[in-house]
């Protein structure tokens, strides 16, 4: 079991996995945001266009 742990800790590939998961987070993050931010303003735009459609 310890000489697993040794090899997993050598091996080059682990780093570069946390790396692109850590950075996929990070994207993540910031989608979320900006739909967050962007969501009322959407929701507003296409509630107005709803109501000029709905008075015709």
């Amino acid at each position: 079991m310890l000489q697993e742990l040794k090899k997993l800790m050598l091996d080059q590939r682990g780093p570069t996995l946390l790396e692109y998961a850590g950075l996929a987070v990070l994207i993540l993050i910031a989608v979320w945001a900006a739909a967050k931010a962007l969501g009322g303003t959407a929701g507003d735009t296409f509630g107005e266009i709803d109501d000029k459609l709905q008075e015709r």
